[in-house]
């Protein structure tokens, strides 16, 4: 018996074959969508036949997408690449796999923004299982960790700086005075010249951080 004959095989849950209460309960997004395909039999577009409780949690009402085309649900599915890669796995039989798809659009008064992981599997010649796992979350979390690691790699960098800046007004000061006490007050100018443009150096770095968010 091969796994598909014993999935058929498995008893039934209230009626329902357990491999549609399998699918219908996947923690990730499935759906059933079929090839839309003109005169020619070119792949023109794809239909919505079917979608999971997951796919649906966003729809108080998961049948209104229902027979509807995915360039009008997902307005990018053409423009990041998806359709063609449909098309491919409908025409080789090789899923198609890919990581931090990045989907914008709007979909009645719903906009989203969103990052997820896209497997799609033929069925048949006209008939693809399309599996999406968001990752909007993890993205977003990845994205705010990189800006704190940047905020500190400039704290830090701003803190060397102005340690070095500081031993430097040490230096100016002690020669300030230094040349006070020879009486030369030309000497003593340059060398307090040198140190407010130290300190000057000081403000401006603080100010690029505070602008830039560190």
């Amino acid at each position: 018996m091969n796994p598909l004959e014993k999935l058929i095989s498995l008893p039934s849950a209230d009626g329902m074959p357990l491999a549609a209460v399998a699918l219908e309960h996947l923690p990730v997004s499935a759906s059933i969508v079929s090839a839309i395909r003109g005169e020619d039999g070119v792949v023109t577009d794809f239909c919505i036949e079917y979608s999971n409780l997951a796919a649906s949690a966003t729809s108080p009402d998961r049948t209104e997408a229902y027979g509807l085309a995915l360039f009008d649900v997902i307005p990018a599915f053409r423009e990041v690449g998806l359709f063609d890669r449909y098309v491919e796995v409908l025409d080789t039989g090789r899923a198609y796999t890919e990581e931090g798809v990045r989907l914008t659009g709007t979909y009645g008064d719903l906009e989203y923004d969103v990052r997820v992981d896209v497997v799609a599997i033929r069925l048949d010649a006209n008939h693809i299982l399309s599996v999406s796992h968001d990752r909007t979350e993890q993205h977003q979390a990845s994205v705010r960790l990189v800006n704190v690691q940047e905020a500190l790699s400039r704290r830090e960098q701003m803190d060397r700086h102005i340690n070095a800046v500081n031993a430097g007004l040490i230096e100016d000061l002690v020669d300030v005075q230094r040349a006070l006490d020879r009486n030369d007050v030309g000497e003593a100018r340059r060398h307090a010249s040198r140190g407010a443009q130290r300190a000057s150096e000081v403000v401006m770095g603080l100010r690029d951080v505070i602008r830039t968010g560190g």
